[in-house]
């Protein structure tokens, strides 16, 4: 996780207790541009609304268990979930039905390995 917080360039951002760094408000196509930067990665596969502000990002890499994504959006508050990957049919469908619900999420999925 440090290495992440530190490519990312948000050490001061960046709290270990909730995983959630609250970044200045930036928008998300931003977000998606640092990101691939950063991670020197030509793609990244986004869900979620891309014309929305982001403020607090969860950052949970590798492959965590669905229950933790999830909790990142609906108990810690989070605009946009930056993970390794995810269960596409539960949480991508939960961030599509939040989207449509109004919410502003999003969700960022780095995948197994860049190509």
């Amino acid at each position: 996780m440090t290495g992440v917080v530190k490519l990312l360039g948000w050490e001061s951002y960046y709290s270990q207790e909730d995983y959630i760094a609250a970044i200045p408000a930036m928008p998300l196509t931003e977000l998606i541009a640092l990101v691939k930067t950063r991670f020197e990665m030509p793609n990244l596969r986004v869900v979620g609304s891309t014309d929305m502000l982001c403020r607090r990002v969860a950052l949970i890499p590798g492959s965590p268990p669905v229950e933790w994504q999830i909790k990142a959006f609906r108990e810690m508050n989070a605009d946009v979930v930056l993970c390794g990957e995810t269960s596409e049919w539960q949480v991508c469908e939960y961030v599509r039905a939040m989207v449509a619900a109004g919410m502003n999420k999003a969700m960022l999925i780095l995948g197994h390995e860049k190509k």
